[in-house]
């Protein structure tokens, strides 16, 4: 069963980790993170065989993992990382052409996908949203709570 997402509100900050073998690609993903108010620290990960463990170190909160992993199985990556760690919110990025790969990591868990063809605001408006915050654009929900996951404020 899948957890609630975290409610984000003005205070509430989190980890994300990358997950890419590309180093321009999360080198580009950090800088687009940084600058962002919800996101407290990212740790990067180039080689699938040590996510699990980094995860379970870091304890980030959002998973941004490449469908292009070049060492790893991204669906049983998924599984692996889902089942270290289950309140975790995993959102890949995937190309034009990735749409088996894409499915795969949808049915092993993840809860979203971002094209890379994407400018960054769809990044990060779908981080927010899986996050249980609205993006900034688009205002605030009725009845949202505002409320953080344990220790990340």
């Amino acid at each position: 069963m899948k957890q609630p997402a975290i409610q984000e509100s003005s205070d509430c900050t989190f980890g994300i980790t990358l997950i890419s073998s590309n180093p321009v690609l999360r080198r580009g993903l950090h800088m687009i993170l940084k600058g962002s108010p919800f996101v407290s620290h990212i740790a990067e990960v180039a080689i699938g065989s040590q996510a699990v463990e980094i995860v379970v170190r870091e304890k980030p909160q959002v998973i941004v993992l490449d469908l292009e992993l070049a060492d790893a199985d991204t669906s049983a990556l998924i599984k692996a990382l889902l089942a270290a760690a289950a309140d975790l919110h995993i959102l890949v990025l995937s190309g034009l052409n990735d749409v088996t790969l894409t499915r795969g990591a949808l049915a092993a868990g993840a809860e979203g996908v971002v094209l890379t063809m994407q400018p960054p605001a769809v990044l990060l408006a779908a981080i927010e949203s899986l996050c249980g915050g609205v993006p900034r654009s688009m205002g605030s929900r009725p009845g949202q709570s505002a409320t953080c996951p344990s220790g990340d404020k």
